[in-house]
Protein backbone atom coordinates (compact mmCIF):
# COMPACT_ATOMS: atom_id res chain seq x y z
CA UNK A 1 0.00 0.00 0.00
CA UNK A 2 2.94 2.32 -0.10
CA UNK A 3 2.25 3.60 -3.92
CA UNK A 4 -0.74 5.19 -1.78
CA UNK A 5 1.59 8.13 -0.18
CA UNK A 6 2.42 10.09 -2.83
CA UNK A 7 -1.18 10.58 -3.80
CA UNK A 8 -2.37 11.39 -0.80
CA UNK A 9 0.41 13.74 -0.36
CA UNK A 10 -0.55 15.78 -3.51
CA UNK A 11 -3.67 16.06 -2.33
CA UNK A 12 -2.99 17.67 0.88
CA UNK A 13 -0.90 20.07 -0.36
CA UNK A 14 -3.84 20.93 -3.28
CA UNK A 15 -6.66 21.49 -0.45
CA UNK A 16 -3.72 23.37 1.58
CA UNK A 17 -3.29 25.81 -1.30
CA UNK A 18 -6.76 25.95 -1.88
CA UNK A 19 -7.23 27.16 1.46
CA UNK A 20 -6.45 30.73 0.90
CA UNK A 21 -8.67 31.47 -1.91
CA UNK A 22 -11.70 30.12 0.05
CA UNK A 23 -10.88 31.47 2.75
CA UNK A 24 -10.67 35.18 0.95
CA UNK A 25 -14.59 34.21 -0.80
CA UNK A 26 -16.42 33.91 2.78
CA UNK A 27 -14.18 37.61 4.10
CA UNK A 28 -15.65 40.74 3.93
CA UNK A 29 -11.90 42.12 4.11
CA UNK A 30 -11.32 43.03 0.47
CA UNK A 31 -8.50 42.00 -0.96
CA UNK A 32 -5.90 44.94 -1.00
CA UNK A 33 -3.43 43.36 -3.77
CA UNK A 34 -6.34 43.78 -6.33
CA UNK A 35 -7.61 47.68 -5.50
CA UNK A 36 -5.88 50.24 -7.23
CA UNK A 37 -6.87 53.97 -6.95
CA UNK A 38 -6.34 55.97 -9.98
CA UNK A 39 -6.74 59.45 -9.10
CA UNK A 40 -6.87 61.38 -5.37
CA UNK A 41 -9.43 64.18 -6.58
CA UNK A 42 -12.18 64.29 -8.54
CA UNK A 43 -11.39 65.95 -12.20
CA UNK A 44 -14.16 68.18 -13.43
CA UNK A 45 -13.23 69.06 -17.61
CA UNK A 46 -12.64 72.24 -17.77
CA UNK A 47 -15.76 72.60 -20.49
CA UNK A 48 -18.21 72.49 -17.54
CA UNK A 49 -16.30 74.28 -14.66
CA UNK A 50 -18.59 77.27 -15.55
CA UNK A 51 -22.01 76.14 -16.88
CA UNK A 52 -24.21 78.12 -19.19
CA UNK A 53 -27.00 80.27 -17.40
CA UNK A 54 -30.97 80.13 -18.94
CA UNK A 55 -31.82 83.08 -19.44
CA UNK A 56 -35.27 82.41 -19.91
CA UNK A 57 -36.24 82.42 -15.92
CA UNK A 58 -34.92 85.49 -14.00
CA UNK A 59 -36.31 87.68 -11.38
CA UNK A 60 -38.34 90.96 -11.24
CA UNK A 61 -36.32 93.83 -10.43
CA UNK A 62 -36.91 94.28 -6.79
CA UNK A 63 -37.96 91.21 -6.15
CA UNK A 64 -36.71 89.41 -2.85
CA UNK A 65 -35.81 86.21 -1.01
CA UNK A 66 -38.56 84.13 -0.54
CA UNK A 67 -39.38 82.94 3.53
CA UNK A 68 -40.24 79.67 4.10
CA UNK A 69 -43.35 80.56 5.38
CA UNK A 70 -44.20 82.30 1.56
CA UNK A 71 -45.80 80.78 -1.41
CA UNK A 72 -42.88 80.65 -4.23
CA UNK A 73 -44.66 80.38 -7.37
CA UNK A 74 -42.97 79.47 -11.21
CA UNK A 75 -42.62 82.21 -13.73
CA UNK A 76 -45.75 83.46 -15.61
CA UNK A 77 -45.60 82.24 -19.54
CA UNK A 78 -48.24 83.24 -21.97
CA UNK A 79 -50.62 80.42 -23.52
CA UNK A 80 -50.59 80.16 -27.33
CA UNK A 81 -53.90 78.18 -27.26
CA UNK A 82 -55.82 79.96 -29.79
CA UNK A 83 -55.41 78.61 -33.74
CA UNK A 84 -52.68 80.84 -35.21
CA UNK A 85 -51.30 82.52 -32.05
CA UNK A 86 -47.66 82.80 -31.10
CA UNK A 87 -45.16 85.02 -29.60
CA UNK A 88 -42.90 87.20 -31.63
CA UNK A 89 -39.41 86.78 -30.03
CA UNK A 90 -37.86 89.79 -31.72
CA UNK A 91 -40.87 92.19 -30.13
CA UNK A 92 -39.86 93.26 -27.11
CA UNK A 93 -42.98 93.80 -25.40
CA UNK A 94 -43.43 91.27 -22.89
CA UNK A 95 -47.29 91.21 -22.94
CA UNK A 96 -48.37 90.34 -26.68
CA UNK A 97 -49.34 87.64 -28.66
CA UNK A 98 -49.44 87.84 -32.45
CA UNK A 99 -52.81 86.91 -34.17
CA UNK A 100 -53.59 84.78 -37.63
CA UNK A 101 -57.14 84.83 -38.65
CA UNK A 102 -58.71 81.70 -38.66
CA UNK A 103 -60.41 80.36 -42.46
CA UNK A 104 -63.21 79.86 -40.30
CA UNK A 105 -64.09 83.41 -39.25
CA UNK A 106 -65.15 86.18 -41.90
CA UNK A 107 -64.46 89.20 -40.19
CA UNK A 108 -61.65 88.94 -37.73
CA UNK A 109 -61.92 92.62 -36.27
CA UNK A 110 -66.02 91.82 -35.41
CA UNK A 111 -64.53 88.91 -33.79
CA UNK A 112 -61.72 90.23 -31.66
CA UNK A 113 -64.22 92.64 -30.51
CA UNK A 114 -66.96 90.17 -29.58
CA UNK A 115 -64.70 88.21 -27.55
CA UNK A 116 -63.05 91.22 -25.61
CA UNK A 117 -67.14 91.75 -25.11
CA UNK A 118 -67.75 88.92 -23.65
CA UNK A 119 -64.33 88.42 -21.12
CA UNK A 120 -65.07 91.52 -19.70
CA UNK A 121 -69.23 90.12 -19.30
CA UNK A 122 -68.29 87.00 -18.01
CA UNK A 123 -65.57 87.79 -15.78
CA UNK A 124 -67.05 90.65 -14.20
CA UNK A 125 -64.83 93.15 -15.29
CA UNK A 126 -65.30 96.73 -15.26
CA UNK A 127 -64.87 98.52 -18.82
CA UNK A 128 -63.64 101.85 -17.85
CA UNK A 129 -63.32 103.20 -21.01
CA UNK A 130 -63.07 102.09 -24.72
CA UNK A 131 -61.71 105.00 -26.79
CA UNK A 132 -58.28 103.96 -28.13
CA UNK A 133 -58.33 100.48 -26.54
CA UNK A 134 -60.22 98.79 -23.79
CA UNK A 135 -59.41 100.03 -20.19
CA UNK A 136 -60.27 97.58 -17.87
CA UNK A 137 -60.29 97.52 -14.42
CA UNK A 138 -60.53 94.27 -12.62
CA UNK A 139 -59.96 93.72 -7.83
CA UNK A 140 -59.33 90.76 -7.29
CA UNK A 141 -61.17 88.95 -3.96
CA UNK A 142 -60.12 86.40 -1.77
CA UNK A 143 -62.20 84.20 0.62
CA UNK A 144 -61.84 84.17 4.06
CA UNK A 145 -63.47 82.26 7.10
CA UNK A 146 -65.16 78.97 6.92
CA UNK A 147 -69.18 77.19 6.54
CA UNK A 148 -71.32 79.72 7.18
CA UNK A 149 -69.26 82.18 8.57
CA UNK A 150 -67.44 82.38 5.41
CA UNK A 151 -66.72 85.85 3.59
CA UNK A 152 -65.39 87.38 0.28
CA UNK A 153 -62.74 90.79 0.52
CA UNK A 154 -61.46 92.95 -2.25
CA UNK A 155 -57.38 92.00 -2.07
CA UNK A 156 -56.12 93.85 -5.27
CA UNK A 157 -56.85 96.45 -7.98
CA UNK A 158 -55.31 96.16 -11.53
CA UNK A 159 -56.06 98.46 -13.72
CA UNK A 160 -54.91 97.73 -17.47
CA UNK A 161 -55.19 98.79 -21.55
CA UNK A 162 -56.69 95.82 -23.72
CA UNK A 163 -55.44 96.58 -27.67
CA UNK A 164 -56.13 94.40 -30.16
CA UNK A 165 -55.04 95.23 -33.83
CA UNK A 166 -55.69 93.86 -37.21
CA UNK A 167 -54.35 94.61 -40.22
CA UNK A 168 -55.32 96.17 -43.46
CA UNK A 169 -55.56 92.89 -45.02
CA UNK A 170 -57.75 91.41 -42.27
CA UNK A 171 -55.92 88.17 -42.19
CA UNK A 172 -53.55 88.83 -39.26
CA UNK A 173 -53.22 90.87 -35.96
CA UNK A 174 -52.07 91.19 -32.66
CA UNK A 175 -53.59 91.54 -29.03
CA UNK A 176 -51.02 93.23 -26.11
CA UNK A 177 -51.56 94.48 -22.67
CA UNK A 178 -50.40 97.79 -20.95
CA UNK A 179 -50.62 98.03 -17.33
CA UNK A 180 -51.69 101.47 -15.58
CA UNK A 181 -52.49 100.82 -12.35
CA UNK A 182 -52.15 98.46 -9.62
CA UNK A 183 -53.07 98.57 -5.82
CA UNK A 184 -53.53 96.43 -2.78
CA UNK A 185 -56.25 96.93 -0.90
CA UNK A 186 -55.92 93.84 2.04
CA UNK A 187 -52.43 93.48 2.73
CA UNK A 188 -52.88 90.69 5.18
CA UNK A 189 -55.06 88.69 2.27
CA UNK A 190 -53.18 90.04 -0.95
CA UNK A 191 -50.06 87.89 -2.37
CA UNK A 192 -47.01 88.76 -0.93
CA UNK A 193 -44.83 89.97 -3.99
CA UNK A 194 -43.51 92.77 -4.95
CA UNK A 195 -45.67 95.52 -6.47
CA UNK A 196 -43.37 95.29 -9.74
CA UNK A 197 -43.83 91.11 -9.86
CA UNK A 198 -47.76 91.03 -9.60
CA UNK A 199 -47.75 93.42 -12.40
CA UNK A 200 -46.38 91.64 -14.57
CA UNK A 201 -48.31 88.03 -13.32
CA UNK A 202 -51.45 90.09 -13.28
CA UNK A 203 -50.93 91.54 -16.88
CA UNK A 204 -49.75 87.95 -18.27
CA UNK A 205 -52.70 86.48 -16.48
CA UNK A 206 -55.04 88.80 -18.47
CA UNK A 207 -53.34 87.61 -21.88
CA UNK A 208 -54.16 84.54 -21.29
CA UNK A 209 -57.24 85.06 -20.30
CA UNK A 210 -58.11 86.79 -23.33
CA UNK A 211 -56.26 83.78 -25.39
CA UNK A 212 -58.55 81.65 -23.76
CA UNK A 213 -61.64 83.59 -24.45
CA UNK A 214 -60.47 83.85 -28.22
CA UNK A 215 -60.08 80.03 -28.61
CA UNK A 216 -63.82 79.68 -26.81
CA UNK A 217 -65.01 81.70 -29.23
CA UNK A 218 -63.32 80.13 -31.89
CA UNK A 219 -64.67 76.79 -31.16
CA UNK A 220 -68.18 78.15 -30.73
CA UNK A 221 -67.94 79.44 -34.78
CA UNK A 222 -66.63 76.00 -36.04
CA UNK A 223 -69.93 74.34 -33.98
CA UNK A 224 -72.07 76.75 -35.35
CA UNK A 225 -70.70 76.17 -38.85
CA UNK A 226 -70.49 72.05 -38.18
CA UNK A 227 -74.46 72.43 -37.36
CA UNK A 228 -75.35 74.58 -40.56
CA UNK A 229 -73.71 71.69 -42.65
CA UNK A 230 -75.45 69.08 -40.66
CA UNK A 231 -78.92 70.44 -42.11
CA UNK A 232 -80.43 68.28 -44.45
CA UNK A 233 -83.58 70.62 -45.04
CA UNK A 234 -84.37 71.03 -48.69
CA UNK A 235 -87.47 72.07 -50.79
CA UNK A 236 -88.96 69.24 -53.31
CA UNK A 237 -91.70 67.69 -54.91
CA UNK A 238 -92.96 64.10 -54.27
CA UNK A 239 -94.26 61.73 -56.41
CA UNK A 240 -97.51 63.70 -57.12
CA UNK A 241 -95.64 66.59 -57.76
CA UNK A 242 -96.37 68.63 -55.06
CA UNK A 243 -94.07 70.79 -52.92
CA UNK A 244 -92.91 69.74 -49.89
CA UNK A 245 -89.76 69.66 -47.28
CA UNK A 246 -87.78 67.14 -47.09
CA UNK A 247 -85.45 65.98 -44.05
CA UNK A 248 -82.87 63.06 -43.90
CA UNK A 249 -83.38 62.80 -40.14
CA UNK A 250 -85.08 59.59 -39.30
CA UNK A 251 -89.29 60.40 -39.12
CA UNK A 252 -89.58 60.07 -35.48
CA UNK A 253 -87.00 62.63 -35.00
CA UNK A 254 -88.20 65.05 -37.47
CA UNK A 255 -91.81 64.52 -35.87
CA UNK A 256 -90.42 65.83 -32.64
CA UNK A 257 -88.54 68.60 -33.65
CA UNK A 258 -91.60 70.07 -36.04
CA UNK A 259 -93.69 70.48 -33.19
CA UNK A 260 -91.71 73.49 -32.10
CA UNK A 261 -90.92 74.87 -34.85
CA UNK A 262 -94.83 74.75 -36.09
CA UNK A 263 -95.16 76.93 -32.83
CA UNK A 264 -92.46 79.09 -33.53
CA UNK A 265 -94.09 80.01 -36.90
CA UNK A 266 -97.28 81.61 -35.45
CA UNK A 267 -99.27 78.17 -35.65
CA UNK A 268 -101.49 76.08 -32.96
CA UNK A 269 -101.54 72.69 -32.44
CA UNK A 270 -105.24 71.41 -32.20
CA UNK A 271 -104.29 67.72 -32.63
CA UNK A 272 -101.59 65.51 -33.27
CA UNK A 273 -101.05 61.53 -33.97
CA UNK A 274 -98.16 60.49 -33.41
CA UNK A 275 -99.25 57.18 -34.96
CA UNK A 276 -99.88 58.81 -38.55
CA UNK A 277 -97.44 61.76 -37.83
CA UNK A 278 -99.54 64.57 -38.26
CA UNK A 279 -100.70 67.52 -36.78
CA UNK A 280 -103.57 69.43 -37.56
CA UNK A 281 -103.00 73.20 -37.03
CA UNK A 282 -104.99 76.47 -37.06
CA UNK A 283 -103.41 79.71 -38.03
CA UNK A 284 -104.30 83.50 -37.63
CA UNK A 285 -102.15 85.99 -39.03
CA UNK A 286 -103.75 89.03 -36.91
CA UNK A 287 -103.42 86.88 -33.54
CA UNK A 288 -101.65 90.18 -31.41
CA UNK A 289 -102.60 89.11 -27.92
CA UNK A 290 -100.33 89.95 -25.18
CA UNK A 291 -99.21 86.46 -24.90
CA UNK A 292 -97.74 86.49 -28.21
CA UNK A 293 -96.15 89.60 -28.18
CA UNK A 294 -94.57 88.66 -24.95
CA UNK A 295 -93.75 85.27 -25.42
CA UNK A 296 -94.08 84.82 -29.01
CA UNK A 297 -91.50 83.67 -31.71
CA UNK A 298 -89.90 86.15 -33.60
CA UNK A 299 -91.10 84.44 -36.90
CA UNK A 300 -94.76 83.77 -35.64
CA UNK A 301 -97.68 85.17 -37.97
CA UNK A 302 -94.79 86.42 -40.55
CA UNK A 303 -96.66 83.80 -42.84
CA UNK A 304 -98.81 85.30 -45.85
CA UNK A 305 -101.16 82.15 -44.97
CA UNK A 306 -104.88 82.89 -44.78
CA UNK A 307 -106.58 82.47 -41.95
CA UNK A 308 -107.83 79.25 -40.89
CA UNK A 309 -107.28 75.37 -40.38
CA UNK A 310 -103.93 73.57 -41.74
CA UNK A 311 -102.44 69.88 -41.93
CA UNK A 312 -98.89 68.88 -41.40
CA UNK A 313 -98.02 65.17 -42.43
CA UNK A 314 -94.75 63.39 -42.13
CA UNK A 315 -94.81 60.41 -44.88
CA UNK A 316 -90.96 58.36 -45.47
CA UNK A 317 -89.79 58.44 -48.77
CA UNK A 318 -86.31 57.05 -50.74
CA UNK A 319 -85.37 60.51 -50.89
CA UNK A 320 -85.93 60.42 -47.31
CA UNK A 321 -88.69 62.50 -44.87
CA UNK A 322 -91.51 64.28 -46.74
CA UNK A 323 -93.09 67.26 -44.91
CA UNK A 324 -96.60 67.89 -46.96
CA UNK A 325 -98.51 71.05 -46.20
CA UNK A 326 -102.34 71.12 -46.69
CA UNK A 327 -105.25 73.55 -46.34
CA UNK A 328 -108.47 72.57 -44.57
CA UNK A 329 -109.69 71.42 -47.88
CA UNK A 330 -107.02 69.16 -48.38
CA UNK A 331 -105.17 71.09 -51.06
CA UNK A 332 -101.65 70.90 -50.94
CA UNK A 333 -99.88 74.45 -50.42
CA UNK A 334 -98.62 76.46 -53.38
CA UNK A 335 -94.83 76.94 -53.97
CA UNK A 336 -94.66 79.97 -53.13
CA UNK A 337 -96.53 79.48 -50.12
CA UNK A 338 -94.16 76.23 -49.14
CA UNK A 339 -91.10 78.19 -49.98
CA UNK A 340 -92.17 81.08 -48.03
CA UNK A 341 -92.42 78.63 -44.67
CA UNK A 342 -89.07 76.82 -45.54
CA UNK A 343 -87.60 79.65 -45.79
CA UNK A 344 -88.74 80.54 -42.02
CA UNK A 345 -87.90 77.34 -40.98
CA UNK A 346 -84.32 77.40 -42.39
CA UNK A 347 -83.88 80.69 -39.64
CA UNK A 348 -85.36 79.02 -36.94
CA UNK A 349 -83.13 75.83 -37.34
CA UNK A 350 -79.80 77.51 -37.83
CA UNK A 351 -80.51 80.02 -35.15
CA UNK A 352 -81.39 77.22 -32.72
CA UNK A 353 -78.72 74.57 -33.91
CA UNK A 354 -81.80 72.31 -34.24
CA UNK A 355 -80.70 68.89 -35.82
CA UNK A 356 -82.51 68.52 -39.30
Amino acid sequence: MKYLKPAILVTVVSLTTACTTVKNWLSDTPNVNNTKQSTTTLVVPEDLLAPNKSNEFKLAPNSKTANASEVVTSPSSVLEIFQGSWVNSDDSHPYKIMLEKPQQVDNFDSFLSKTVADLIESRGYKLISSNDGYRIEVVKESEIGFWFWKNSIDTERFVFDLHTKVQSHGRSGEAYIEPIEFQVLSKNNAPKFSKAYRMQQLSIEMLNQLSLELNYQFRVVVQKQQILTDVSLAMTTNSSGDFVISSQREIQHVYKQLEDIIEDLGFSIEEEDKGLFLYTLSYDKNNSSIWNSIFGSDYANKLSLPSGQYEVVLITSIDGVYASFSDEAGQPLSESQVKEIFDLIIKIVKEDEIEL
